[in-house]
């Protein structure tokens, strides 16, 4: 059985400055000597599927470059266990945090092959999987984000837009083709246990139809905690520092 975090006295938020997005493009959180890079999260989630242990994602999120000319890159890392499914997924975004490409080379059990650029107001999709090669091209709806149903860090693009409920956010699931539109619910602070420490955190539940629930837990630096997407029977928990 999960264990779910504790959650005593939360409130309703109804707004959320946007200092946080400032504070991600402006301020280095860990440069790297002689580089333009800075690490603004880097860590690792334990993953459940059913509430059984499927593998462990790792993952780092970098700032190349400051304000307008800022790109943004996370690198991702899913093992599901020796001989089973593996994914290398990858996204760059700009400095207002929307996708410009993205690609996920999946391998293991199944194989396939994802790439996704952004030409101007439009995306362009190629899949090479064992069914052969399959091509879309769509929409680039303004404010759209990246997100696949079992890749917990790329929801870190996801949650400075978590700022009241009733709030849209368009996204497109890269693997299936699917687009969808996520909606928030609600967004309440709470407490949130890290390991042995006990954290400031939020929580924002989103929805996407009526079978397709979505929960997020970041913290103030907008790390996210913890994830949980009950169509896919997929929980994501972050693994404390030592």
């Amino acid at each position: 059985m999960t264990t779910l975090p504790r959650a005593p006295q939360s409130r309703r938020l109804t707004s959320r400055a946007p200092w946080l997005l400032a504070a991600l493009l402006l301020v280095p959180a860990s440069a790297t000597p002689g580089s333009s890079q800075v690490t603004l999260d880097e860590g690792r989630f334990r993953i459940l599927i059913e509430g059984r242990e499927a593998g462990t994602e790792l993952f780092t999120i970098l700032r190349d470059g400051l304000g307008a000319d800022a790109t943004i890159l996370a690198t991702v890392q899913i093992d599901h266990g020796p001989g089973d499914l593996t994914m290398r997924p990858m996204l760059q975004a700009d400095a207002r945090l929307e996708p410009s490409s993205y690609q996920n080379v999946v391998s293991g059990s199944r194989t396939a092959e994802v790439t996704l650029r952004r030409n101007g107001r439009r995306f362009a999709a190629t899949i090479l999987s064992e069914r052969g090669e399959a091509v879309q091209e769509f929409r680039a709806t303004t404010g759209a984000r990246i997100v696949e149903p079992r890749v917990a860090a790329l929801y870190w693009f996801v949650t400075p837009l978590l700022t009241e409920a009733g709030v849209e956010i368009p996204i497109v699931e890269p693997e299936t083709g699917g687009r969808l539109t996520l909606v928030l619910e609600t967004v309440e602070s709470t407490r949130y246990r890290l390991g042995r420490r006990e954290i400031s955190a939020r929580i924002g539940t989103l929805r996407a139809g009526e079978n397709d629930l979505r929960r997020i837990w970041w913290d103030e630096d907008g790390r996210i905690l913890r994830i949980e997407a009950e169509a896919q029977g997929f929980v994501a928990e972050r693994v404390a520092e030592r």
